[in-house]
């Protein structure tokens, strides 16, 4: 896990994170624009997370970026994973997240547990 400074707040990203940024093709700075000024904020999949949303539609597609993080104390905050939705999800509702990011998301938390 890598941590960074912003300001007074402490951001650790983790290795599952990097890889769904790198995938999706999203920055740092990007993912903490989706955390500080969210269109729509749930409560996280995973135990004592937070999903944050924001719209990115383009004139083509309508699609919603979406981060999970846990919040550890005030000035630190667990970036958990980043992921694109394509189209439009109703608020309220379970987050919704591609198989493949629920599944990596388990083996992260199982692994978490064992360490």
């Amino acid at each position: 896990m890598q941590r960074e400074r912003r300001g007074s707040i402490v951001y650790v990203w983790t290795r599952h994170i990097e890889g769904k940024m790198q995938h999706y093709r999203l920055s740092r700075q990007r993912v903490r624009r989706v955390i500080r000024r969210p269109d729509r904020v749930e409560k996280g999949i995973a135990p004592n997370t937070i999903a944050a949303m924001q719209r990115a539609d383009t004139k083509r597609r309508r699609q919603e970026l979406w981060v999970m993080y846990q919040e550890r104390d005030q000035k630190t905050r667990v970036m958990i994973s980043a992921w694109r939705y394509p189209g439009t999800t109703d608020p309220g509702e379970p987050v919704t997240l591609p198989d493949a990011v629920r599944e990596d998301l388990q083996n992260f938390f199982q692994e978490e547990k064992e360490v």
